[in-house]
């Protein structure tokens, strides 16, 4: 097992000594103080995912250590050490994970905490797993941004497009042949006029009427 920083706080030395040498054989780092006071000097420079609290200190300075231990540490599991069982109701609203009755059997405890460890590393895996699926969510929709800035274009306006410019083409040279026979026919009135076939007028009126096609 991974070495764990754990937080013991019993003002009893017998009991505390006795889980503290049993938790640091179980291959815990054991950090044992006999006060709340002391315990909340050690957790600004420490994390524990994991506590066990004396329940002789009182539910107000008991939840006075467990908030300290939640703001550092938000998936720590935190043990009360109690002569009964609590209620559930009470170990929801102390946001205690579970009770160990004194007097304790060592086997008991170390069942417990290896449970609470096992708890602790799923925790922490699903924390970071929602964070990676968080990140991907963001990464998304900046790749929408971007899809949204770039249109595609409608197959079916590209389609009227190519129409539209076939059409037009179509036009201008049509539009060009008509231009050209109409100048072709003009150049053979000029020569009918300049061999005395056509009057002026006649050239003339025939002229307009071809330019007027074009």
């Amino acid at each position: 097992m991974d070495r764990h920083n754990i937080l013991l706080v019993d003002d009893e030395l017998l009991s505390r000594d006795l889980l503290s040498n049993h938790l640091k054989h179980d291959g815990f780092n054991v950090f044992a103080v006999e006060s709340c006071a002391k315990a909340r000097k050690l957790i600004p420079n420490n994390r524990f995912p994991l506590a066990i609290i004396n329940s002789q200190f009182g539910e107000k300075d008991t939840s006075g250590l467990i908030a300290q231990l939640r703001a550092c540490e938000l998936d720590s599991l935190i043990f009360l050490l109690s002569p009964k069982a609590c209620d559930a109701e009470s170990l929801v609203r102390m946001d205690i994970h579970e009770t160990i009755i004194k007097p304790f059997r060592l086997e008991e405890v170390s069942v417990k905490l290896r449970h609470a460890v096992e708890i602790v590393s799923l925790r922490g895996a699903l924390r970071k797993s929602a964070e990676r699926v968080r990140k991907l969510e963001e990464e998304l929709k900046s790749f929408r941004s971007v899809e949204e800035e770039v249109k595609i274009p409608d197959l079916s306006e590209v389609e009227l497009n190519k129409e539209d410019s076939a059409q037009k083409s179509h036009n201008m040279k049509k539009e060009k042949f008509e231009g050209d026979e109409a100048i072709e026919q003009i150049r053979k009135l000029d020569d009918l006029r300049k061999a005395g076939i056509l009057t002026e007028d006649e050239f003339n009126n025939k002229k307009q009427e071809l330019l007027k096609k074009i």
